[in-house]
């Protein structure tokens, strides 16, 4: 499936270099599915994938990346929404806004896609829930590993709910954390994760939350989608 392969490219958009460098880092890592990630439509948060042969369109949310320029602004984001405070946050209303934007900028003629991992699936469903232009237009949204919260449960009408119902597909691997919460819409897919920390046989007590948040990253990673 290509949307999980788009969404892990979106972080190259947080490496080093410029604009330039950086999208053609890219677009290398993605030669072999037929789309090609547009510079001029495309930031540090949202990446804007065409395949005019298939007349698709993807729209990728990145997720949160440590260690980049955008560290500060992905936890905060990340701690908004945990405490459903989402709708307060700059970057949440951001990546709202400018998928509104990018959504009519689209070729009439192609299917629209959005895909987001962690952070970036909960700023999707965070989209879809507040921008109607968006969720009428697009084909499907797939998450994954989205980021939850109990705090975040949204009122919105029958008919919205039964749209986001038929358009969210949640893909999750079991004992991922962050998406433990679960989401109110959507069909959620879950699965094994392909990546597991071998363990030695006996784990000394002082060294288990080391094995612990090792394993959690591999099972939280998006190469369990690919």
């Amino acid at each position: 499936m290509i949307a999980p392969t788009l969404a892990k490219a979106s972080y190259y958009m947080t490496s080093s270099g410029n604009k330039d460098d950086r999208i053609n880092k890219l677009n290398k890592s993605i030669e072999h599915t037929g789309f090609k990630a547009n510079k001029d439509k495309s930031n540090r948060d949202i990446v804007y994938y065409e395949n005019p042969n298939l007349k698709q369109t993807y729209i990728s949310h990145r997720g949160t990346h440590i260690g980049s320029k955008k560290t500060k602004q992905d936890l905060t984001a990340d701690l908004s929404y945990l405490l459903g405070l989402e709708k307060h946050n700059k970057e949440f209303k951001q990546r709202a806004n400018k998928t509104n934007q990018l959504i009519k900028s689209v070729d009439p003629s192609h299917d629209i896609y959005l895909t987001g991992h962690s952070y970036g699936g909960a700023s999707i469903h965070h989209t879809l829930e507040n921008k109607k232009d968006v969720l009428n237009r697009i084909t499907k949204a797939y998450t994954y590993n989205p980021l939850t919260s109990p705090f975040n449960n949204p009122k919105v009408s029958k008919d919205k709910e039964k749209k986001l119902n038929e358009k969210i597909e949640v893909h999750k691997i079991q004992g991922d954390i962050p998406s433990a919460s679960g989401y109110t819409y959507g069909l959620t897919k879950e699965y094994k994760a392909k990546n597991t920390l071998q363990l030695p046989k006996e784990i000394p007590e002082h060294l288990q939350p080391h094995f612990d948040t090792i394993q959690q990253l591999k099972t939280h990673s998006l190469d369990n989608f690919i």
